[in-house]
């Protein structure tokens, strides 16, 4: 019987048989199936990054119109972010069972920053330092940098299984900073940051350095 399905992954199981790990397909007989790209997660979690960012929207909307308070907005905007930044970490790293102390403690030091700048955020709307509509666009941008905490973690897991090397691959429509660094090829691991830039969803290929 395969392992439950990861955060995000519905029908997805986690396969340790092979070196770092991998998602793969579950079948309709519970056998595991095909494995599952790396361009097919990032288009998961773009889908997923997308919704949040019209729900951060749509909350940011309702607050210029005084539907709800900025410390509610504060407050709810938050926790999806708590909930996005754990969920995306926990899928980088192969699903909640992988999930310690240690993974915690990292989201947990990604989250201050986010939350600060969200209170910067606040102070400049509060202080009529940006339009209602400027408030909304940068409100829908926040769930972004959740993408990071997924490669992250994969480059960690990776990393601890002895991969050595990584590709960075651009996704349809690529930003010109991320068709160069993918003419890079092979190159050491952690090399490239991902995201490098609003709305990124590039992915890695990983492999063991040929000797």
């Amino acid at each position: 019987m395969p392992p439950p399905s990861p955060p995000n992954l519905p029908g997805y199981a986690w396969d340790t048989r092979v070196q770092g790990g991998r998602y793969r397909v579950v079948n309709a007989d519970g056998l595991l199936g095909r494995f599952v790209s790396e361009s097919e997660i990032a288009d998961i979690l773009r889908e997923m990054y997308d919704r949040t960012d019209k729900q951060l929207a749509a909350l940011a909307a309702a607050m210029t119109i005084g539907s709800i308070s900025p410390s509610l907005f504060q407050r709810a905007v938050m926790e999806q972010l708590k909930n996005l930044h754990l969920s995306t970490a926990a899928l980088g790293a192969g699903g909640w069972e992988q999930v310690d102390g240690r993974l915690y403690g990292r989201v947990g030091r990604v989250l201050s920053d986010e939350y600060r700048y969200l209170a910067r955020f606040m102070r400049q709307y509060e202080d009529g330092e940006i339009t209602p509509e400027q408030t909304i666009a940068r409100a829908g941008l926040y769930a972004d940098g959740a993408y990071g905490q997924y490669r992250r973690e994969t480059d960690r897991r990776m990393r601890l299984a002895g991969v050595q090397e990584e590709w960075l691959r651009t996704e349809p429509g690529a930003c010109n900073v991320c068709r160069l660094a993918e003419s890079d090829g092979w190159v050491e691991l952690g090399t490239h940051e991902i995201p490098k830039h609003s709305s990124c969803r590039c992915h890695k290929e990983y492999r063991i350095r040929d000797e």
